[in-house]
C-alpha cells in the first residue's frame, strides 16, 4: 500500500490543481458576464469558429463513432471556452443587438434579475422558465446576476424553445424526462436499437449528429457552469420544444406554475404563442411576474400581461437608451 501512496498524492493534487484552475476561470467569466458580456461573447464566437474548422476534418464514420470523436472535441474546446456553444440573437441588422445597442440587453436583463431575487425564498425551490432562450446566452447572463446575489438559491429552469426539438423527440424514445441530468448523454447504440422503422426512415430529419453534438452539448454547458459557479444554490433544468409539452409536462408532475416567465427576442408567431401561454398563467397565478422583449419598428420594448380590474392587460413600454 505504502508504494501506492506517491502516486496517489501527485493524482490528487493534479486533480486538486485542475480544480482550482475551473474555478478560478469561472470566476473571470462571472466577472465578465456580470460587467461586459461582449468579451465572453467573443471568446465564445472565437471557439466555435476554430471548433467547427477542426470537426470540419473529422473523418466521417458511423454515426455512434463521429458522435464520440465530436465529443472527445468538444471536450478539448470546452477547456478555452467552457460555454462556447451558448449564443444569442446576433444579427447585425437587429438594432436590440448587443453588439449594437449593449444597454438594451443590459436593462431588459437588470429588470428580470431583479424580479428573480425578490422571488427566491429559503422555504420552497423558485421556477424560472424562459421562452425561446435561444441557446441560453442572454438567461445565462440574468440567472448569474441574481445568484450573485443569492448565491445559496433553490431555481429549477424551464427553458421553452423549437430548437430542442430534435432533442426532444430523440430523449422521448429514449424514454428520458424532460429534466437533465449532468454528464448522462444520449447513447447513439440505444438509440437506434429503440428506433422503429418509420423512426428510422425519418432520422435525417432529427439532425441526429448535430443534435446530439452540439445541441445537447450546449444544454450541458449552461447547466455546467451555473452548478461549478454557484456550488452553494441548487439547480435544475428542463427542456421543451414548445408551449404545448412544456404545458403537459408540468400538469402530469402536477408541478407550480412558473414564479417568473419571460421570453428574449420574441416576434411574429413565436411573440403571440408566449403572449396566450401568459394570458393563460396569470389567470391561474397573478402573482406571476412575465415580461418579453422585442421591439417595434424604431424602439425597444418590454411588454407583459398583468390582472387589471378583474381582466386580463397587455402592458408595454420603451426602452430608453
Amino acid at each position: 500500500m505504502k508504494m501506492y501512496m506517491p502516486l496517489l498524492t501527485i493524482i490528487f493534487s493534479i486533480s486538486s490543481l485542475m480544480a482550482m484552475n475551473d474555478n478560478q476561470r469561472n470566476k473571470r467569466i462571472l466577472n465578465d458576464l456580470l460587467s461586459d458580456q461582449k468579451i465572453v461573447l467573443k471568446n465564445i464566437s472565437e471557439t466555435r469558429d476554430q471548433f467547427f474548422n477542426a470537426a470540419s476534418l473529422m473523418t466521417q464514420c458511423n454515426p455512434d463513432e463521429f458522435i464520440n470523436d465530436a465529443r472527445k472535441l468538444i471536450k478539448e474546446f470546452e477547456e478555452k471556452s467552457p460555454l462556447f456553444f451558448l449564443r444569442e440573437c446576433e444579427n447585425v441588422t437587429c438594432f436590440l443587438t448587443r453588439s449594437i445597442n449593449p444597454e438594451y440587453r443590459t436593462y431588459y436583463a437588470k429588470c428580470v434579475s431583479n424580479a428573480l431575487v425578490k422571488k427566491i425564498s429559503p422555504k420552497r425551490s423558485v421556477r424560472y422558465a424562459m421562452y425561446g432562450p435561444s441557446l441560453f446566452f442572454q438567461d445565462l447572463v440574468i440567472l448569474c446576476q441574481a445568484l450573485d446575489k443569492k448565491p445559496d438559491a433553490r431555481i429549477h429552469i424551464d427553458a421553452i424553445d423549437p430548437l430542442f426539438e430534435s432533442y426532444e423527440k430523440i430523449r422521448t424514445i429514449l424514454r428520458k424526462s424532460p429534466k437533465i441530468q449532468l454528464n448522462d448523454y444520449i447513447d447513439c447504440v440505444e438509440f437506434y436499437r429503440k428506433m422503429s422503422v418509420r423512426q428510422i426512415q425519418q432520422k435525417d430529419t432529427l439532425n441526429i449528429e448535430e443534435t446530439i453534438s452540439s445541441i445537447e452539448s450546449g444544454i450541458h454547458q449552461f447547466l455546467r457552469y451555473l452548478r461549478t459557479t454557484f456550488p452553494q444554490a441548487t439547480l435544475s433544468l428542463s427542456v421543451h420544444s414548445s408551449a404545448l409539452n412544456y404545458c403537459i409536462y408540468g400538469v402530469r408532475n402536477k408541478l407550480q406554475l412558473p414564479d417568473v416567465f419571460v421570453a428574449g427576442d420574441t416576434g411574429g408567431e413565436e411573440g403571440v404563442e408566449f403572449v396566450s401561454l401568459c394570458k393563460h398563467l396569470v389567470t391561474c397565478k397573478p402573482e406571476m411576474y412575465n415580461c418579453a422583449f422585442t421591439k417595434n419598428d424604431s424602439n425597444a420594448l418590454i411588454e407583459s400581461v398583468c390582472i387589471k380590474n378583474g381582466k386580463v392587460r397587455e402592458l408595454s413600454h420603451i426602452i430608453n437608451k
